[in-house]
Order: C-alpha cells, then structure tokens, then sequence
C-alpha cells in the first residue's frame, strides 16, 4: 500500500474513532461518560498517524487542487503561538510557471531528491518568526500527510530568487519552504545503528530509510541525565 493510501486509511480510521468516541459520551440515562477504551484506540490511532509521516522528495505529476491546499493552510494557522501572535505567512504557490521557477531554487538531501518528472507539484513558502512559525510548519505537514498529500520542509532555498519570484518585501523572515505532490516513494522511520548513524539512505527497492534517535538518546526523568 502507497505512503499516500496508508495515511487517508489511518486518518478515515481516527474519524470513524472519533465518531465513537462521541457517541460513547452519554450513556442511556443521559448521564456523560467516557469509554476508556474508546479513548485508549483513539489515542493509539493518533500515535501511529503522527509516526507515519515521512518526507517525501519524489512526486507524482498530479495536479493538487488549490481548495484542498487550502484546507492544509486552514489547519496550520491554528496552531498555538507566544502571546497568541500568530507571526506567520503562507504563499501558496499552485500556479504552474512558477511551480516550475521553485523547483530551482530548493536544495534537496544529497542522493534523495527528485530526478525529472519526479518535482514536488506545489509550494508553500512560510514567513515569519522561526519558533513559532515551526509549530505551524508541523501542523501544515501533518495536515497534508491527512489528505494523502507527500511534503518536505526544506531549508536550503535561495531566498534572494524566491523573494524576487514572488514579489516578497525585503522586510519579511523567510522561514521555509515546504513542497508538496502525491508521494512517488515510500519512506520508513527506525531505530539509528551505529554503522549508519543518522544518515538518510535509499534500499535497492528505492525505499528510504529515515534512522531516529532512541527515546533514551533524547528524553531524561526529574534532571539532565544525557
């Protein structure tokens, strides 16, 4: 099953949840109640969608439709901010002529990025201030893997042809620029081992391989214990 199949599969699963979730809210004498294990499979279902998602460098040339881009940059707006300031901005970019201007000036993870007819089919250029701007990153990727849509947040861009594509002014922050397109490829999250380290790499099948640190490498209990 395609990287773009399993994620609609998983996230049709979280709704149907969902709608269980609220039945089970009030039971027959109307009183509320929540059903543990409602909740346990809820929670489950969004563990394993978040861990789902993977970059994607290799698309499929299929038009993405605005309206549904749109629904990605809806979803990512929402997310939180300091002092609620929501210091973001989104450039979709859908337009073809400058769909193919963006896909030179993106610098992709040596040995994994797209060969031709393999470009990302659309563009989301974000603005604003990087901490904040990287909660609604997450949100927007997220929101995209939902709709079965591939992305790579990509920060090796060359910011002074961007600005002048798209006619930004000189006082906005570029944060990044995340690509989007139908996933052409699958990718897999797993374990580092130390004779790879956290290098990206491709099997024979053309599968790539995404190594993560151990929850152990990364997190420590009541005090600093790396």
């Amino acid at each position: 099953m395609s990287i773009s199949r399993r994620a609609r599969l998983i996230f049709l699963v979280i709704l149907a949840c969902a709608s269980l979730f609220f039945t089970d809210l009030i039971d027959c004498s109307g009183q509320e109640r929540i059903s543990e294990r409602t909740l346990t499979s809820q929670a489950e279902l969004f563990h394993q969608f978040i861990r789902s998602r993977r970059s994607i460098r290799r698309f499929k040339q299929e038009h993405l439709p605005l309206e549904v881009i749109m629904k990605i940059v809806d979803d990512a707006r929402f997310a939180p901010s300091a002092g609620n300031r929501q210091p973001w901005r989104f450039i979709v970019v859908h337009k073809q002529e400058l769909v193919k201007e963006m896909n030179g000036v993106v610098m992709w993870l040596p040995g994994c990025g797209p060969a031709k007819g393999e470009e990302p089919t659309a563009f989301i250029v974000v603005l604003g201030e990087k901490v904040n701007c990287a909660f609604a990153v997450e949100n927007l990727v997220l929101s995209a893997h939902a709709e079965g849509i591939g992305t790579c947040i990509v920060g090796s861009v060359d910011w002074s042809r961007v600005k002048k594509l798209l006619k930004i002014p000189e006082k906005e922050q570029p944060f990044v620029v995340v690509t989007l397109g139908y996933a052409m490829e699958a990718a897999v999250a797993e374990d580092a081992a130390e004779e790879i380290g956290l290098r990206v790499w491709k099997d024979g099948a053309g599968k790539v391989h995404v190594p993560k640190k151990r929850l152990r490498e990364v997190m420590s209990v009541d005090g600093y214990a790396f």
